[in-house]
């Protein structure tokens, strides 16, 4: 449909989205209650981190065709966002000075939004029902059965059609065992370091990190038992060097020459 400037809660940032009309299959995979009815009409994804969110397209004053500088954007789509987002922004910045001189009640609220953001994307990842490349598998395995049923009617030969039968399971093996392999690579290449890297301005302790994958648990989000928190605190500490580093720099520019 069209670009857009919004706040992305993995980047903690303004950043250039796009927003779509969501298919059905997209709306049932954003869904809150995992009903098509209950899903949103439209998403949008973050163009630097890739997340998908819910979207609403009036939320904007326009969309622009293309991607744009996000300052441009900010104009022309979104131009009362500082003003929407200003608390956060301020949250943001007391965050890089004192991540714990914040309330609790905030900091599990703040705790819990990655982890919201991404859970349907692990739900999606882990779900048993076949995800659409599974669908167009299974859709292309049938025309492929008829040439087996022809060949046995033509000939009479068992042991062919038993023969083209077990290729058909040793693909079918090959095929699931590629996706097993899937789901652990997406979740340590993709899901652990947007996760890391949303939460490394936070500092959160182990306990914290137990406590809001409980509650991911709780709601039935694959996401709660699929990770571990060791896992996340190993990723962040890269994430908070390279944020001290940016600032060290922005501080610097700001100071100008000696």
């Amino acid at each position: 449909m069209g670009f857009a400037a919004d706040f992305c809660p993995l980047c903690r940032n303004i950043q250039t989205f796009s927003v779509c009309r969501a298919s059905e299959s997209e709306s049932l995979a954003l869904s809150p209650t995992r009903l098509a009815v209950d899903g949103p009409a439209f998403y949008q994804v973050c163009q630097t981190c890739q997340a998908r969110m819910p979207s609403d397209p009036s939320l904007f004053a326009m969309l622009r065709p293309r991607p744009d500088d996000v300052l441009n954007l900010m104009d022309s789509t979104n131009p009362a966002i500082g003003d929407t987002y200003s608390q956060r922004f301020d949250l943001e910045e007391r965050l890089s000075h004192t991540p714990r001189g914040i309330p609790r009640e905030q900091r599990l609220a703040l705790l819990f939004e990655p982890f919201a953001t991404l859970a349907w994307e692990v739900d999606e990842l882990y779900s048993a029902t076949p995800s659409w490349s599974t669908r167009r598998m299974l859709m292309a395995a049938v025309p492929g059965i008829l040439p087996v049923v022809a060949l046995y009617a033509f000939t009479g030969n068992l042991v062919t059609v038993l023969m083209c039968y077990a290729v058909a399971l040793v693909a079918w093996y090959v095929f699931s065992a590629g996706v097993r392999f899937r789901r652990p690579r997406v979740m340590r290449n993709r899901i652990i370091p947007l996760l890391a890297r949303a939460l490394a301005p936070l500092h959160p302790s182990r306990r914290e990190l137990d406590d809001v994958l409980k509650m991911m648990n709780e709601l039935n989000h694959e996401i709660g038992t699929r990770i571990q928190a060791s896992e996340l605190l190993v990723a962040m500490p890269q994430f908070n060097r390279r944020r001290r580093h940016q600032r060290d720099q922005r501080d610097q520019r700001d100071a100008g020459p000696c």
